[in-house]
């Protein structure tokens, strides 16, 4: 309104309670689109954290699940490995041993053909 003009009281009235309003709706809609937008940050930082914890927990799980199996590949191999010296001990003493019996019944055998 210019300064200069006459306005009725009423009109006045009305024009400055109408310009309260609009000031009042712009405030309220400031603060509303303020509390929207804080609250999309928060929204999305809650999913961003919530997708790190997910991807901590899937790579936690993976070295875990990696670990498992070496371990048990490491147990399975010291294992093999310890079967097979075993046996091969096993078989070098039964080889000596029939070795021993075989000598032994040559040994026999010669003397039993000198008696003869």
């Amino acid at each position: 309104m210019r300064n200069n003009t006459y306005v009725e009281k009423r009109r006045n009235i009305f024009c400055v309670w109408a310009d309260y309003i609009k000031k009042e709706k712009n405030a309220i809609n400031t603060i509303g689109a303020l509390a929207r937008k804080s609250m999309r940050m928060e929204v999305f930082t809650r999913v961003r954290l919530v997708a790190r914890e997910n991807f901590l927990d899937a790579k936690a799980n993976k070295i875990m699940n990696n670990f498992a199996r070496m371990f048990k590949a490491n147990i399975v191999n010291h294992a093999f490995s310890r079967w097979r010296t075993n046996s091969y001990t096993h078989l070098v003493t039964k080889m000596c041993t029939k070795q021993e019996e075989l000598e032994y019944t040559r040994h026999h055998q010669t003397e039993d053909s000198s008696n003869m």
